[in-house]
Protein backbone atom coordinates (compact mmCIF):
# COMPACT_ATOMS: atom_id res chain seq x y z
CA UNK A 1 0.00 0.00 0.00
CA UNK A 2 2.86 2.41 0.83
CA UNK A 3 4.43 1.71 -2.54
CA UNK A 4 1.15 2.55 -4.29
CA UNK A 5 0.88 5.86 -2.41
CA UNK A 6 4.48 6.79 -3.22
CA UNK A 7 4.02 5.88 -6.86
CA UNK A 8 0.79 7.89 -7.05
CA UNK A 9 2.49 10.90 -5.49
CA UNK A 10 5.43 10.63 -7.93
CA UNK A 11 3.04 10.47 -10.89
CA UNK A 12 1.16 13.50 -9.55
CA UNK A 13 4.40 15.51 -9.35
CA UNK A 14 5.35 14.42 -12.85
CA UNK A 15 1.97 15.55 -14.17
CA UNK A 16 2.44 18.96 -12.55
CA UNK A 17 5.87 19.30 -14.14
CA UNK A 18 4.35 18.63 -17.56
CA UNK A 19 2.06 21.64 -17.16
CA UNK A 20 4.59 24.16 -15.94
CA UNK A 21 6.77 26.65 -17.76
CA UNK A 22 10.50 27.25 -17.40
CA UNK A 23 12.39 30.39 -18.31
CA UNK A 24 15.96 31.48 -18.80
CA UNK A 25 17.86 34.70 -19.34
CA UNK A 26 21.25 35.69 -20.67
CA UNK A 27 22.59 39.20 -20.14
CA UNK A 28 24.28 40.97 -23.05
CA UNK A 29 27.20 43.37 -22.66
CA UNK A 30 28.95 44.58 -19.52
CA UNK A 31 26.24 46.86 -18.12
CA UNK A 32 24.05 45.37 -15.36
CA UNK A 33 20.81 46.86 -14.07
CA UNK A 34 18.94 46.34 -10.80
CA UNK A 35 15.93 44.01 -10.84
CA UNK A 36 12.54 45.57 -11.50
CA UNK A 37 9.02 44.46 -10.54
CA UNK A 38 7.61 41.91 -13.00
CA UNK A 39 4.56 44.07 -13.74
CA UNK A 40 6.98 46.83 -14.91
CA UNK A 41 8.10 44.73 -17.93
CA UNK A 42 5.97 45.23 -21.05
CA UNK A 43 5.51 42.54 -23.71
CA UNK A 44 6.01 43.95 -27.22
CA UNK A 45 5.59 42.26 -30.60
CA UNK A 46 7.56 44.84 -32.58
CA UNK A 47 10.40 47.21 -31.69
CA UNK A 48 9.28 50.40 -29.92
CA UNK A 49 9.57 53.83 -31.54
CA UNK A 50 11.68 55.26 -28.70
CA UNK A 51 15.42 54.64 -28.27
CA UNK A 52 16.44 51.48 -26.43
CA UNK A 53 19.34 49.11 -25.94
CA UNK A 54 19.28 45.33 -25.96
CA UNK A 55 20.33 44.07 -22.54
CA UNK A 56 19.62 40.36 -22.80
CA UNK A 57 17.92 37.37 -24.34
CA UNK A 58 15.03 35.70 -22.50
CA UNK A 59 13.21 32.51 -23.31
CA UNK A 60 10.52 30.27 -21.92
CA UNK A 61 9.98 26.57 -22.42
CA UNK A 62 6.43 25.41 -21.83
CA UNK A 63 5.08 22.14 -20.63
CA UNK A 64 2.55 20.09 -22.54
CA UNK A 65 -0.39 22.26 -21.43
CA UNK A 66 1.30 25.67 -21.03
CA UNK A 67 -0.58 28.61 -22.53
CA UNK A 68 0.97 31.51 -24.43
CA UNK A 69 0.13 33.67 -21.43
CA UNK A 70 2.23 31.38 -19.22
CA UNK A 71 5.09 31.63 -21.69
CA UNK A 72 4.95 35.45 -21.84
CA UNK A 73 4.70 35.72 -18.06
CA UNK A 74 7.83 33.58 -17.63
CA UNK A 75 9.68 35.82 -20.10
CA UNK A 76 8.53 38.87 -18.13
CA UNK A 77 9.91 37.31 -14.95
CA UNK A 78 13.25 36.56 -16.60
CA UNK A 79 13.50 40.06 -18.09
CA UNK A 80 12.63 41.66 -14.74
CA UNK A 81 15.68 39.91 -13.29
CA UNK A 82 17.80 41.69 -15.91
CA UNK A 83 16.23 45.08 -15.09
CA UNK A 84 14.45 45.35 -18.46
CA UNK A 85 11.67 47.75 -19.35
CA UNK A 86 10.22 45.46 -22.04
CA UNK A 87 10.61 42.23 -24.01
CA UNK A 88 10.36 42.19 -27.79
CA UNK A 89 8.90 38.75 -28.55
CA UNK A 90 10.76 37.09 -31.40
CA UNK A 91 8.80 33.84 -31.63
CA UNK A 92 10.28 30.39 -32.10
CA UNK A 93 13.40 31.45 -33.99
CA UNK A 94 15.61 34.50 -33.71
CA UNK A 95 18.87 35.97 -34.88
CA UNK A 96 20.05 38.80 -32.65
CA UNK A 97 23.15 40.99 -32.88
CA UNK A 98 24.43 42.15 -29.50
CA UNK A 99 26.20 45.43 -28.78
CA UNK A 100 29.65 43.89 -29.11
CA UNK A 101 28.99 42.38 -32.55
CA UNK A 102 28.39 38.78 -31.46
CA UNK A 103 25.42 37.14 -33.20
CA UNK A 104 23.26 34.74 -31.22
CA UNK A 105 20.94 32.36 -33.09
CA UNK A 106 18.21 30.22 -31.54
CA UNK A 107 15.50 28.18 -33.18
CA UNK A 108 13.11 25.39 -32.28
CA UNK A 109 9.92 24.03 -33.77
CA UNK A 110 7.28 21.80 -32.26
CA UNK A 111 7.00 18.64 -34.37
CA UNK A 112 5.33 16.13 -32.08
CA UNK A 113 3.85 15.59 -28.62
CA UNK A 114 7.27 15.29 -26.97
CA UNK A 115 8.52 18.65 -28.27
CA UNK A 116 7.56 21.50 -25.99
CA UNK A 117 6.76 25.03 -27.17
CA UNK A 118 9.52 27.59 -26.81
CA UNK A 119 9.22 31.35 -27.02
CA UNK A 120 12.10 33.80 -26.94
CA UNK A 121 12.62 37.52 -27.00
CA UNK A 122 14.98 40.41 -26.52
CA UNK A 123 15.05 42.17 -23.15
CA UNK A 124 15.42 45.91 -23.66
CA UNK A 125 16.07 49.00 -21.55
CA UNK A 126 14.85 52.42 -22.69
CA UNK A 127 17.51 55.12 -23.07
Amino acid sequence: MKTFIRLSFALFLLALAGCSTWGSRVAMGDQRYPKVPVQHVMILFEPPQRAYEQIGIVSSLGGAFASEGDMFRKMQMSAAGLGADAVIVRGTGTSVKSGNGVTVVQSQSVNNYWDFPKTNGIAIKYK
